[in-house]
């Protein structure tokens, strides 16, 4: 439709042209006649010139979001002519990786000239988890708005969306029994906890390892370390297992809510989790925040299931898991 009024307000302007020349006869209208006819030709060659070399990419800030904030992804025009483009348009999906069906979307957006030109792609997801983004085409439309000349882009960026932990109140750690006593919520065992000694404290070591005694009199930090000690630690264990009720969600909130608990408490422990391509556990040693990171970026590219495979707390117990059940959101 936009080109067809695009081609109506060429043709007046054409008519105009010709009325001016038929009644004054004058040879700059003569000359002005020539240029408007040679216009159309002259805005398509510029436009296939352009499209022919214009390069897109994809740019990601390392920024951690939560759910219906804009994820930081931009993607990157290069236009190497002198030829701008008013009108650019962008065609990409959108595809969470657990919820909803692939979305098509248009952006349109100029183009400048010798050069980048960059724009914030507007995308948000409410579900935590990996957000799929496929840049499909771009086109371009001549200056005169005649034509659209279009090229294949098909590149591909993923974008992450984590719990936000300013939403994963303090229920969340008492309704969950991973912070209370448990056959598996032992700190440490020692063969002979007679024989220790002292050593000075390096930095990035759990807090509670401190001999504070000793540091109220010296001012300097030790660790009273057993001989022969062996440090136990947690083993959560979850699912992820997807009633299309939110479920999978609320679980992922769980899950990164107790985990960053345990990091403020300076508690190391393993995060597990089924994962249906490997048909078994994986395990994934947390020891600080990039590792919950990563931890969770692995989690996203597993796919969900709508079965629940372990249906006895009692036996992963017994194996040194503590199983964190499906959350009821009833």
């Amino acid at each position: 439709m936009r080109s067809f009024w695009n081609v109506i307000r060429y043709v007046c302007v054409l008519f105009l042209i010709w009325e001016a020349l038929f009644f004054y006869g004058n040879y700059g209208f003569f000359l002005a006649l020539v240029l408007w006819l040679l216009t159309p030709v002259v805005a398509f060659g510029c436009n296939w010139y352009m499209i022919k070399r214009v390069e897109v990419r994809f740019e990601k800030d390392s920024v951690k979001v939560g759910a219906d904030q804009q994820i930081p992804i931009r993607v990157v025009i290069n236009n190497p002519t002198i030829f701008p483009a008013i009108s650019g348009i962008l065609i990409f999906s959108i595809k969470h990786n657990y919820y909803g069906e692939e979305s098509i979307k248009k952006m349109e957006i100029p183009i400048s000239v010798n050069g980048d030109s960059r724009y914030i792609l507007p995308i948000a997801s409410k579900y935590c988890g990996c957000v799929k983004i496929q840049l499909k085409q771009i086109k371009i439309r001549d200056f005169l708005g005649f034509l659209e000349l279009k090229k294949d882009i098909n590149k591909e960026c993923d974008g992450y969306v984590f719990p936000y932990l300013e939403d994963v109140e303090t229920k969340i750690m008492d309704n969950s029994m991973v912070i209370k006593e448990s056959s598996i919520t032992y700190e440490r065992s020692y063969e002979n906890e007679e024989e220790w000694e002292l050593r000075e404290y390096q930095p990035g070591e759990k807090l509670q390892l401190v001999h504070w005694k000793l540091y109220g009199k010296t001012g300097e930090l030790f660790i009273k370390q057993f001989k022969n000690s062996r440090l136990e630690d947690k083993k959560l264990l979850f699912e992820l297992y997807d009633d299309k009720n939110g479920s999978l969600n609320t679980m992922l909130y769980n899950v990164f809510g107790i985990s960053s608990y345990l990091l403020r408490n300076d508690e190391a422990f393993y995060l597990c989790w089924f994962s249906l391509t490997d048909q078994g556990i994986k395990e994934r040693k947390i020891e600080g925040e990039v590792d919950l990171e990563a931890a969770f970026i692995e989690i996203y590219y597993e796919n969900s299931y709508e079965e629940i495979y372990f249906q006895e707390p009692q036996l992963m117990e017994e194996q040194g898991y503590y199983l964190l059940l499906p959350i009821n959101n009833e």
